[in-house]
């Protein structure tokens, strides 16, 4: 894929990808706007025309979403757009290298929302704004509405950067990374971002964007659908889930084994057809028997 080296999509991205030009730069993890004088440079404004670096909490710089450690740092992966995101500076130190992961209330060592100081107890309410961190476990997760948006840049890169992705790197989130995808479907925001950026990187759009299903397809994963839940009755357990936000899903599967499993073929499909409804009762169970169950989804295509 062809890009701009580091300098030019920096300014690229902020004055004319996010339309900050004369007008408002938003973080990605925070929503921390910073407002770009339409005659200044994008990348010197954002830093708050310091000259001698971009990290006090009131800058704005360029967050690889694949860390250059992990696969990122050398050209020409290291200036696509496709994986790079403008952030609060002191919130991309505390991203640091750390995998994406979901981090519980309780795990939180951090909390981060806009230009707010971070904050070590979990905010009152609307959680889902902010991003935080887990230091102990090394893991990092966004606010939900740029989930998606992440996520589908972390398959754009291992994909198109086979031989530098960091496999273990990108297993250890995988699963997390199919959910975000999944739970924070594309926008109008990002399907517009995509075909700026691959406007100035030889017309190379990000794949995931234009058809999510690619995901699926792609990595041969099980997608699941949000909010599964278990209920063991006496001689049945209960399974419940939402339906994805996504249009792109015609039904479901649902997989039962005795052990946890990340491949269909490991386990016993239940249902012959596709589910039409997000409830499967299964009534072949023994007392006693510990049971791991999965639902995937079926995309539109098959």
């Amino acid at each position: 894929v062809p890009t701009l080296g580091q300098s030019s999509p920096r300014d690229t991205m902020f004055a004319v990808v996010n339309g900050a030009r004369g007008d408002s730069l938003r973080g990605a993890y925070t929503g921390f706007a910073k407002f770009l004088p339409a005659d200044a440079d994008p990348t010197v404004a954002a830093c708050s025309f310091d000259t001698d670096g971009c990290t006090d909490p009131d800058d704005i710089n360029t967050e690889h979403a694949w860390p250059q450690s992990r696969g990122s740092g050398q050209e020409p992966a290291r200036s696509n757009m496709h994986i790079l995101f403008p952030t609060r500076a002191d919130v991309n130190s505390a991203r640091f290298t750390f995998p994406y992961g979901d981090v519980t209330d309780a795990e939180a060592d951090e909390w981060f929302i806009r230009d707010e100081p971070p904050r070590s107890t979990p905010p009152a309410t609307n959680r889902g704004a902010w991003s935080r961190v887990d230091d102990d476990a090394s893991r990092f997760e966004p606010r939900d509405a740029v989930k998606g948006d992440i996520a589908r840049a972390m398959f754009y890169f291992a994909t198109v950067y086979p031989d530098r992705a960091n496999e273990s790197f990108f297993e250890s989130q995988k699963t997390t990374l199919f959910q975000w995808h999944q739970d924070d479907p594309v926008d109008a925001a990002e399907a517009r971002r995509n075909v700026l950026q691959a406007a100035y990187q030889g017309n190379k759009l990000n794949p995931f964007v234009v058809d999510p299903t690619l995901v699926r397809r792609a990595f041969g994963a099980l997608t699941p659908p949000p909010g599964l839940s278990a209920t063991a009755g006496e001689t049945s357990v209960q399974l419940d889930w939402s339906a994805p936000r996504s249009g792109f899903v015609s039904g479901y599967n649902v997989y039962r084994a005795t052990a946890p499993f990340d491949a269909p073929g490991a386990a016993e499909q239940l249902n012959d057809d596709p589910l039409t409804t997000t409830a499967f009762t299964d009534t072949e169970v023994t007392i006693g028997t510990q049971y791991v169950y999965r639902v995937s989804t079926v995309d539109v295509d098959g």
